[in-house]
């Protein structure tokens, strides 16, 4: 084999080399820095130079700088970034500055200013105030971190007293409703037939001159109240001669008049007290759940 031969071969087998290598450079990707690598505490873009000639973002410049209809640099976004930086930098320094951004050296030292309308809910000697500057003193809050949990407390309380005494908000408007509905269950099962009985006889009192217009507002707003108020009443109405408020057996729970009148005779009758008090809590029961003095059978 000559010289020439040799060397032409030991050139294509240097090539094949060559080539066989040039693939594995095109797929290799750079690996994740380690944990411990300083490069975990750069920024997006941080010591990063970026080239704007192609109208392309360029890889690690940030989208909400960049205006993607012109492919260009957004300059008011990013002047406006800036100015939020250094405001930031400049509140931070000022804080460093006087030593809110640390826990001071005392509890007592601590303050923070109760919003308008709350000075009665948090005055300066509450002993709840002492306790909170002292819980923040030993958890290391800061001056700012204390002024803001306890504004953002104050507020809270101030705006659930505001509720509770307000009669429009919802939470007690809620709450009036069920009371309404459990004290009208508490006259009896025929409680919302007794109730506007009552109403109506009142009306009927205004209508004869017994009663005026304010004396049956008195009784809406400040009798009709309670269930045992408006069962009152109905006894009233029904030794008055008021009307018979319909009722059976599926309506009120008790037997018809009828079936009352015989047991009461049959109780006397027998003159056990026993039967005659039974007769007679049935009578007192009847009475209540609006039915009319006399038997009606």
């Amino acid at each position: 084999m000559t010289e020439e031969t040799q060397t032409t071969e030991s050139v294509n087998e240097d090539s094949e080399q060559v080539e066989s290598t040039e693939p594995a450079q095109d797929t290799a990707q750079a690996s994740e820095p380690s944990a411990n690598s300083m490069l975990n505490g750069l920024e997006e873009g941080e010591g990063l130079s970026f080239d704007f000639t192609s109208g392309e973002k360029p890889e690690g410049f940030p989208d909400e700088y960049w205006n993607q209809d012109e492919g260009s640099v957004n300059v008011q976004a990013l002047f406006e970034g800036h100015n939020k930086q250094e405001k930031i930098a400049k509140d931070l320094r000022a804080k460093m500055g006087k030593g809110t951004h640390k826990a001071p050296e005392s509890s007592d030292e601590y303050s923070f200013t109760v919003p308008e309308g709350a000075e009665e809910l948090f005055p300066s000697d509450d002993p709840i105030i002492s306790s909170a500057k002292d819980a923040a003193h030993k958890f290391g809050l800061s001056q700012d971190q204390y002024e803001g949990f306890m504004g953002e407390v104050a507020s809270s309380v101030l705006e659930l007293q505001k509720n509770a005494s307000d009669p429009n908000s919802e939470q007690n408007e809620v709450a009036m409703r069920e009371h309404i509905q459990s004290e009208i269950k508490a006259i009896g099962p025929n409680g919302a037939q007794v109730l506007r009985a009552v109403d109506s006889w009142a009306n009927e009192l205004l209508s004869e001159g017994t009663l005026n217009e304010q004396d049956v507002e008195t009784l809406r707003e400040e009798g009709l109240t309670s269930a045992k108020m408006v069962q009152m009443f109905n006894r009233l109405r029904s030794r008055m001669g008021g009307g018979q408020i319909p009722s059976s057996s599926s309506d009120d729970g008790l037997p018809p008049d009828s079936e009352i009148a015989d047991m009461i005779n049959k109780a006397y009758e027998s003159r056990d007290e026993k039967k005659i008090r039974k007769a007679e809590d049935m009578l007192d029961k009847r009475r209540q759940l609006g039915r009319p003095e006399k038997l009606s059978f």
